[in-house]
């Protein structure tokens, strides 16, 4: 667009200097009639015009451009307030989300492996749930024995002459 009202600047200059020269060059000669002073003076006036005119509607025409280059840019604008807005409040959202599941974690995991008060050192949330979940199996394993010998050693205690070596392989 610069480059476009650049050119037009110096091809104004141009005919600026050209009608100067014309004009130079009608006062110099002393033999020209008025009818010819008058009709050089209307050619060069519609020259003129005919340049003027289409120098504004050049004018015109870029400047419809930057409008509508306006209105795109203050568009794309727009809906990137609007997308910026939405990202904000899912942000928030997720945060809120995140809050919640780290209370709720925080209170399985106290239940699997409750805190010590007298720890010296603190460990993340994060430490404490990735090893809970080797703690819990380690629970259940024990306790899965522990009532599987209390119910054999009921079926021995029932039945003395029942044979338990096989199981004992297992």
């Amino acid at each position: 667009m610069k480059e476009y009202f650049s050119h037009l600047f110096k091809y104004s200059n141009q005919l600026v200097a050209r009608s100067k020269e014309k004009s130079e060059r009608l006062k110099l000669s002393s033999s020209i009639s008025s009818e010819e002073h008058a009709r050089v003076v209307e050619g060069m006036n519609q020259n003129h015009s005919a340049e003027i005119k289409r120098i504004q509607e050049a004018k015109n025409k870029a400047m419809k451009e930057l409008r509508d280059a306006n209105e795109k840019l203050e568009k794309k604008l727009k809906d990137a307030d609007s997308q910026m807005v939405d990202s904000m409040k899912r942000i928030k959202d997720l945060s809120a989300e995140l809050q919640d599941f780290k209370e709720a974690s925080k209170l399985l995991i106290d239940l699997v492996d409750p805190v010590i008060v007298e720890a010296t050192e603190e460990r993340s949330l994060l430490s404490r749930l990735q090893e809970a979940t080797q703690k819990l199996s380690a629970y259940v394993l024990s306790t899965v024995k522990s009532y599987v010998s209390t119910a054999l050693g009921l079926v021995k205690a029932w039945h003395v002459d029942t044979d338990l070596a096989p199981l004992s392989r297992v």
